[in-house]
Parts: C-alpha cells; structure tokens; sequence
C-alpha cells in the first residue's frame, strides 16, 4: 500500500481520472473526483479516503449515489430570477453518483426555463439532480420528468403554479449514501413518507362551545426546544422545526392548498383559521365533484373536511389540504381512506401525470382529518359560525392504503 497526495499530483488509473486544482487551474474552482480502484490512499484537501477494490461493485450497482451529509449544503429557489440554487455552507460537500465521489466547494445553480422556447416559467413540477455528464464530470440538470434513480443524485423538486408563484412548494430530496437506489425507489413509491416520532397537536376544541376564532385552532407539542415532529422517506429524515411556521400557542401561520382550475392554489392565514373563507367570513370548501376544480361557498348546516399533512417542503412543512366536497350530514361524510385518494387522485390527473405526481405526493404525509361544521343558528358565537365537529388521528395509517403508489 502506498500514500498519494493528490495535491501534488494528478493521477489517472485504468482511464479514470483524479483531477483537483493545481496551479494551473487555481482560479478554476473543479471538483475533486475520486474512483475506488486499489489499495492506495489518497490525500486531498485534508480528506483521507481508503481504497478497497470496490470498483467493479461500484460499477454494477451504481452506488453510492446521494449526499454524504446533507447539512454541508443549502439550497434555495430564486424566483425573480427563475433559479435553483445550491451552495456549500462551509467550504465543500461531497455527493456521489454512480460509485464516483465529486467534493464541490463552489455555488451551482440552474435556470429553472428548463426549454428555451419558454418565454416564462410554465406550470408544472420541476426535478433537480446531480448527474455524470459525456466526459464523467459532475453536472447539475433540471428536467420535468421525475428522477432517474439509476443514473442521478436526486436534490429537490418544485411545484410552481404560474399564477400564483409565491404559492410553491419545494421539497428536500438529498438522499444519503447508505441505501442503493432500487430500495428507496420502491421505498419512495410503496411506503412514501412515514411518521418516526411527534406531530401531537393539542388546544383544539370541538362542538357548540366555539366563543373563539383561535379555538378553530390548534397546537403542536414540542419534542424539543425547535422540533414538533419527524417524517422519513427511504432513507431520509426530515425534522421538522417549531421556527419555520409559528405553531405555538396556536398554529397561527396556516398554509392552505385547494385544486382550484387544475393548479394548487395557496392560501394563507395568518390569524389561525385552517380553512378558507369569503370576505364575509363563510367558509369556503374545494368543489372537486362539479365537473371542475373550484371554491364554493359552504352550506349553511353542511360539513366540510380539512387535512393536516407534514411535508419536507422547504418552507412551510405543515400543510393544510381542504376536503373535496360539503357535506349534509355525517353519515354522508366518506370514510378516510376514500376522500385521501379521490383527493389526490385528482391532484393527479390535474396536475401531472400518474407516476410523476405518484412521486409528488410520496411527501405527503396526512397526520389529521379535522371535520368542521358550517352553522349560521348552531354557532353564533364566532364570526366565522363554524365549530370543529370531530378530529381523527391518521398518523399510524399504512401509506400505501390512504395514498397513492
């Protein structure tokens, strides 16, 4: 076994090049790449990494692919400048892709007019990935279609509705290196997200008794000083911080999704009301049953349905989704499992096609139904004349059977 240091030499093996700055390229920042192909050790930037014949591995499995630690980076979606944005916190992260190991030290972003033929940034979902480009070196791509697992190093996804771009929603995907990419592949699609710990939400009240507009309302426990709760997809964990949305005493900065003309439309409160209303205060519910997508004014002595779901987006990962319908009576009310797959099975066939919002919806994950009824003689106590009718848990309900796979 023999030590090479890499800041002194470029070192090519079996046609696989080690390439890193020298003092010919000082003021061209490229990242270090490195192929397991022996038992040397190489030395670069301080980083020592111990070969171990693994290359024929790494060449049939394609692995690892993914993040080595996915805190060395942030990343951010500009958009007055249609950006993505991904950048080291200190002075590199490392990222893998098909077996070969890239350290970037330097900001990378990727305009998100993915074709040129777009004046403005449509509609849509947006992929963003690390991937090998022709000649092996490291390249950042976007594209419409979901992430080919087999060849890129997933880093997020952006829904963008044209007509309401402050409304986006833009999750995490930086996977780790631990897991090959056929498990979370089917991890991803057949279990999507789970709850590993929290979410306990408290200071709700239901029934007549609403004197309150906050009483419509509820809380998260704390399980730390900034954490309420914890979803895993695959093999990445997402914890989710009380800092991100004000959730205590009360949920006050409440974001709201309805299907309103075939696109997600956000709304949102910030006086702690979980549903949408008129300028006259009366509660608003999804009409996704009339032919279209739409907001309708609720019914007076109608119920209507509002889902608390835990997301890894980016910037406000509790989410509300309104029901699809009002309701006449509770025996009228469908059961769980029925209204979380017409719901997104609508989303679905508004929005995207079937496999890509499949991966879409895989962060969802529903906590709560919360029911509440419509009432201008049962409550009027409060300005909204609504109460919460029943609250039921869906933390422990098998993804699989509630979402879509």
């Amino acid at each position: 076994m023999k030590i090479i240091d890499l800041k002194k030499t470029n070192r090519n093996n079996n046609n696989k090049t080690i390439r890193l700055k020298n003092k010919k390229n000082k003021k061209k920042k490229i990242p270090c790449i490195y192929d397991i192909t022996d038992n040397d050790i190489y030395l670069c930037k301080k980083k020592v990494i111990i070969n171990s014949n693994n290359t024929e591995v790494q060449l049939a499995t394609k692995s690892p692919m993914g993040f080595a630690n996915t805190s060395d980076s942030t990343i951010n979606i500009d958009l007055d400048t249609k950006k993505f944005i991904i950048s080291p916190v200190s002075d590199s992260y490392d990222v893998w892709v098909c077996g070969t190991k890239f350290i970037v030290d330097t900001t990378k972003y990727i305009s998100m007019d993915i074709d040129p033929s777009d004046i403005t940034m449509g509609s849509g979902i947006y992929y963003i990935a690390y991937q090998k480009d022709i000649n092996n070196n490291l390249e950042l791509v976007g594209q419409r279609q979901y992430f080919y697992f087999e060849k890129q190093a997933p880093i997020a996804y952006l829904y963008y509705n044209a007509s309401d771009p402050s409304g986006y929603l833009f999750f995490d995907s930086r996977f780790g290196i631990t897991m090959d990419y056929e498990t979370r592949k089917y991890l991803i699609f057949g279990r999507a997200s789970q709850i590993k710990h929290g979410f306990i939400i408290t200071n709700y009240t239901s029934g007549s008794t609403v004197n309150s507009n906050l009483r419509f309302g509820f809380k998260f426990i704390d399980l730390s000083s900034t954490i309420i709760g914890t979803i895993i997809n695959s093999d990445f964990e997402y914890n989710i911080l009380n800092i991100l949305q004000t959730l205590n005493p009360y949920m006050t900065d409440v974001t709201i999704y309805n299907l309103i003309n075939g696109q997600l439309k956000r709304t949102v409160n910030t006086n702690g009301i979980p549903f949408v209303y008129d300028i006259s205060n009366i509660p608003q519910y999804n009409d996704l049953t009339s032919g279209g997508s739409m907001i309708s004014i609720t019914t007076s002595g109608y119920y209507f349905s509002q889902w608390v779901v835990a997301t890894n987006n980016y910037n406000a990962p509790i989410i509300i989704l309104s029901g699809y319908n009002q309701f006449s009576s509770t025996s009228n009310i469908p059961g769980l499992v029925q209204e979380w797959q017409f719901l997104m099975t609508n989303y679905a066939s508004s929005i995207s096609d079937f496999m890509d919002f499949s991966y879409f919806v895989a962060n969802f994950r529903p906590c709560y139904r919360l029911i509440y009824q419509y009432s201008t003689t049962l409550y009027t106590l409060n300005s909204y004349k609504t109460a919460l009718f029943s609250i039921v848990d869906t933390r422990n309900f098998d993804q699989r059977l509630i979402g879509i796979n």
